[in-house]
Order: structure tokens, then sequence, then C-alpha cells
């Protein structure tokens, strides 16, 4: 099995989380126009807020057996923070999730679709993984779209994560073959 090193895409490449990106991730995570559809924890209120969180990632990052998580997303020919991508355990589940965070400022780029695709490709190549899911809120039309181009599945509304009704999507190995 493949380590994560990173996961590099045409116009893309995710690595690791170190606190040192508190103040770039900001721009992101202190939106809160593109934090509005996560939980209430966001958005976030300071930076300080931002480093605790970032070094909650890194330690839950750790503690998965498999190189999965959630990673920073990086504009290759910018070197800018755009996002975040994550191949994760949902909440108190076996199940995994993909996902996409981005800044406001680019949004519409195709952003979202390439990093879930490249993080679907690890999920099944890599890590061997029969299915992954995704969980959107369902007023989240754009991420709701972006699931749907990466070729997932809409299978109906899930009451069992986050405390809240969400879109539930599938994508099967096969479907990526």
């Amino acid at each position: 099995m493949k380590t994560f090193d990173s996961l590099v895409m045409p116009r893309l490449r995710a690595r690791h989380w170190h606190v040192d990106l508190a103040p770039e991730a900001m721009r992101i995570y202190g939106d809160p126009v593109a934090m509005r559809f996560l939980t209430p924890a966001y958005p976030l209120r300071d930076e300080a807020q931002m480093v605790a969180n970032i070094e909650r990632v890194i330690g839950l990052n750790a503690t998965h057996v498999r190189p999965m998580g959630s990673w920073p997303l990086f504009d290759k020919e910018a070197d800018e923070l755009v996002g975040t991508v994550l191949l994760k355990p949902l909440p108190n589940s076996e199940r995994i999730e993909v996902g996409w965070h981005l800044a406001r400022d680019v949004w519409g780029r195709g952003y979202a679709t390439e990093a879930g695709r490249a993080a679907l490709v690890h999920g099944f190549e890599n890590l061997g993984l029969d299915r992954i899911h995704a969980i959107v809120d369902p007023e989240n039309t754009p991420s709701i779209r972006v699931a749907e181009r990466i070729g997932m599945t809409h299978v109906g509304q899930t009451d069992d994560y986050h405390d809240r009704t969400l879109e539930f999507f599938v994508i099967e190995r096969a479907a990526l073959a």
C-alpha cells in the first residue's frame, strides 16, 4: 500500500497540514460564506482557533491506519492554499467520505471536481476501498453538482452525521474504472 506523501493533480496538489498554514487557511475557514454549510463550529474566529484546528486535524490524520485524512490543497502555479480535500471515515462509522472545502475566490474553477476525483482515485487505487461516500447539505447545490460530476450516485438523505439531515452519495470502485 502506498503512503500519502502528496496528491498531485493537473492544476492542484495536496500535502500534509502544518500550523504555519494557519494565516492562509483563515481565508477559507474564517469566511462565513464559504463555511455556511459546515458544522456550527465554523467559521473560525481567529488564527489561534485555526492553529488549534490544524493541530486537531494533524492528530486525527495520524490515527488513520491507512493514508487518509484531510489535506491542504494548493494551486500548483501560484503555490497558494486554495482549499482542503479529504478522504476519511465519517464520524462514528466505517464508511469513508470524500469532501472538499474551497476558498470563495476560487469557486467555479473546477477545483472541487479535480480534487474530488483525485481523492477517489487515491481511495480506490492506493487504499483498495470498494466504496466511498459523500455527505452534502441539501442547500449546497454546487457541492451536490460536484458529487454528481465525479460519478457519485445520490442515494437519499441521512440523519446519521453531524446531527442534521444531509444528502447522501456513494460511488463504487467499479464506477471509476
